[in-house]
């Protein structure tokens, strides 16, 4: 099947090759030069994620078993979550993507009810996830329409980051129920999955121009994103539209802060700064902003290329309490929680699928930050071990 080929750890090596191979187009005039130090640490990290991809699923039978809801049950929660939805949207003043359409204020920073609105973003990611599941197995376009239905969300709220997160979600999940890898790498399917990967890089970057323009009372302003990331002569007098630079420093801008911020940094090798790393590095950010003040304590800044420019990768912020240190700890973490299914219990759950897609996106979007500490997506991994446990204690729903 394909989660043997395509897994958490040659995701990893995949996406940070891509990123790398981008970066040197050096198309941002923010961007330093990549230093040896750096390179060999990625070197060696995909060394050892390589190894480890061998080995993650071998000798180990899998039950795919297929999620069966009843309609009454897709239509229920749907609605449940689309009325928690309607209080968000009453709670800010209007649906944020017609609100920003219709030229009026709205700051996407702070839009939802504090609490729910992490309750919201996760369950509904883990759900649109869950239906794409049940469609695959069952093809039942109806169920199709209501996992569609909970993926809009995402625009209309103007949450570019849910969006991508979840799309990556449903492509993993394709990818694992496939029967044979030959039945995924074939010239009609790479050329469908190109043309939607430049139709959603535009949508992006279209998205992003729109809210920027937006925000300082223009109407669409194309050149704006030459501002924020600083674009070189070269990019802005070639034939590349400016909708794909938001694409470029979205996902190369990272990288950049991570060498800035090892170059600029000075880390102390400590017990403080060690318990301060996993503090804001390890747990969930909804737990660590709420020990960090209830204990005063200090939450170093990463240093970054510019003020708009903040995601720095998965590694950034343990390279500013810890150096190369903090670094390794992370890598080691990150070569232990592809193998959470089986210690969490789910390797005959019909959640199996979803779970393991979503750790696939964990790894895809370490690219961009810490996804880790991130509790708007790591929370997610929270609902399909906590229903399955459920299952096992009532399993006929009861």
């Amino acid at each position: 099947m394909g989660y043997r080929l395509i897994n958490p750890f040659t995701i990893y090596v995949s996406s940070f090759s891509c990123v790398m191979l981008f970066y040197v187009l050096q198309w941002s005039s923010y961007y330093p030069p990549l230093q040896w130090p750096l390179i060999l640490f990625f070197i060696f990290s995909f060394a050892v994620c390589l190894f480890f991809a061998r080995k993650i699923y071998n000798n180990h039978s899998f039950s795919f078993s297929s999620p069966s809801p009843t309609l009454y049950q897709v239509i229920g929660v749907t609605l449940f979550l689309y009325s928690l939805w309607i209080v968000e949207f009453i709670y800010a003043g209007g649906v944020p993507l017609f609100l920003i359409l219709l030229g009026k204020p709205f700051n996407y920073r702070t839009f939802g009810v504090p609490s729910l609105h992490v309750f919201l973003v996760t369950f509904s990611s883990f759900y649109t996830a869950y239906l794409f599941h049940t469609y695959l197995s069952s093809r039942n376009r109806v169920i199709l329409f209501f996992c569609l239905l909970n993926l809009v969300v995402a625009l209309l709220i103007m949450n570019r980051g849910m969006f991508l997160t979840n799309v990556s979600t449903l492509f993993f999940i394709y990818i694992i129920t496939r029967e044979s890898i030959q039945s995924i790498i074939t010239p009609r399917k790479i050329s469908i999955l190109l043309v939607t990967v430049i139709i959603l890089s535009f949508l992006f970057g279209a998205m992003g121009t729109m809210r920027v323009s937006r925000e300082i009372k223009r109407l669409y302003d194309r050149s704006l994103v030459y501002e924020v990331g600083n674009a070189t002569l070269a990019f802005q007098n070639s034939y590349i539209p400016s909708e794909f630079f938001w694409t470029y420093i979205y996902i190369t801008s990272p990288i950049a802060n991570l060498q800035h911020n090892i170059s600029e940094s000075q880390p102390e090798l400590s017990g403080e700064n060690f318990l301060l790393l996993v503090n804001n590095e390890v747990l969930p950010d909804a737990l660590s902003k709420r020990i960090t003040s209830t204990f005063n304590l200090e939450q170093k800044q990463n240093h970054q290329i510019a003020e708009n420019l903040n995601a720095s990768t998965v590694f950034s912020g343990s390279f500013t309490y810890w150096g190369w240190a903090g670094m390794f700890l992370i890598l080691g973490l990150l070569l232990v929680i592809p193998y959470s299914f089986r210690l969490f219990g789910l390797t005959e759950s019909s959640l199996l699928v979803t779970f393991l897609a979503m750790i696939n996106t964990l790894y895809a979007f370490f690219i961009f930050d810490n996804m880790i500490s991130f509790t708007g997506f790591s929370f997610q991994l929270v609902y399909p071990v906590l229903l399955s446990w459920l299952h096992k204690i009532y399993p006929t729903g009861k």
